[in-house]
């Protein structure tokens, strides 16, 4: 992983490996545009980047929506991954990346 605080919660058995790896390619990749509140990330994108079945992504999706770290949108036709803030508090880079926008949108 490349976030150190997704390691310790694999390590504390809240996320599991493949929870983990999805999560961090969000925050990585998925987000690239790095700004709050807007995606693109569709299920067959996460599938992709981190080399799984589509199937595979969507219970990783389900169970990752269950314990509050994304939702999803499919009001046009296309089912579209976000990122809640409890997802976005994962990224080693917080403070510098995501807390001013979030701190700005109550509504994340």
């Amino acid at each position: 992983m490349v976030n150190k605080k997704i390691d310790v919660l694999i390590q504390n058995k809240q996320l599991t490996e493949l929870e983990g790896r999805a999560i961090d390619w969000i925050l990585a990749v998925g987000f690239w545009h790095g700004e709050i509140g807007f995606s693109d990330i569709t299920f067959e994108d996460l599938a992709n980047g981190i080399e799984v079945s589509i199937n595979t992504a969507k219970g990783i999706i389900g169970s990752l929506s269950k314990k509050g770290y994304i939702w999803t949108d499919n009001s046009a036709g296309i089912h579209v991954i976000y990122a809640t803030r409890k997802t976005y508090e994962l990224d080693d880079n917080y403070e510098t990346k995501w807390k001013e926008q979030l701190d700005m949108n109550p509504f994340i």
